[in-house]
């Protein structure tokens, strides 16, 4: 399983404590933990991509009223473009 896909679940697994501490935040998991906690999409993304490149975290709008609904984020594969891919997913 892919580290995108492990952080997904993770946040999956640990819904109901999440939400309950940062409810109304938008969370970036990597390797299986929180690792950051925004106000916004934007802010979590552009900090994500600085400090772990595409591919490697998972961004969550935590929330008690979307539940399951996730970021992530892949790089094309030539690394010397930088165009972003994004692809949602929402957990059932």
């Amino acid at each position: 399983m892919d580290e995108v896909k492990k952080n997904s679940l993770y946040y999956q697994n640990h819904y109901d404590e999440l939400v309950q501490k940062y409810d109304g935040k938008v969370l970036i998991i990597v390797n299986e933990a929180v690792a950051g906690v925004y106000n916004n999409v934007e802010d979590a993304y552009n900090s994500a991509t600085e400090k772990y490149g595409l591919g490697h975290f998972s961004l969550h709008p935590c929330s008690s009223r979307s539940r399951g609904i996730v970021i992530h984020t892949y790089s094309n594969i030539n690394p010397s473009d930088y165009a972003k891919k994004w692809h949602y997913s929402r957990a059932i």
